[in-house]
């Protein structure tokens, strides 16, 4: 896409659950895009899969972790007139050490935040 990005991911594992935050720049202004934990580092497949926390589970909340810019889980990742997006997710479970990455998906026409082609991958702190 030809997008110059830059940011930062967290995933944090509590006793109650599991919460991610995001902040990207570069991104089209005022542009939604997907963003979910996924189950690999990026150094393997560009992150892999979404990760499930019942692998056999639905491929959406609350078995995935997604992250949003609203209280809605399923909206997505909006950036401003800057390009600059920031997001977070939570899940009531705690995700197993495979959860080692956050994924920016691409909207294609008529998609869903519920993923598209991978644009940017970051392993969290």
């Amino acid at each position: 896409m030809g997008l110059s990005l830059e940011g930062t991911a967290q995933i944090t594992r509590t006793a109650d659950g599991t919460s991610v935050k995001i902040t990207v720049r570069g991104l089209e202004p005022e542009t939604t895009y997907g963003a979910h934990l996924h189950n690999a580092p990026c150094a393997v497949n560009e992150g892999g899969a979404h990760y499930k926390n019942d692998p056999a589970g639905l491929s959406t909340p609350p078995n995935e972790l997604w992250l949003s810019s609203t209280s809605d889980p399923l909206a997505g990742i909006t950036a401003n007139a800057a390009g600059v997006a920031q997001g977070r997710g939570s899940a009531d479970w705690v995700a197993r050490p495979e959860a080692d990455a956050v994924v920016i998906h691409a909207i294609p026409p008529g998609g869903t935040t519920a993923g598209g082609p991978k644009i940017a991958c970051a392993d969290p702190d």
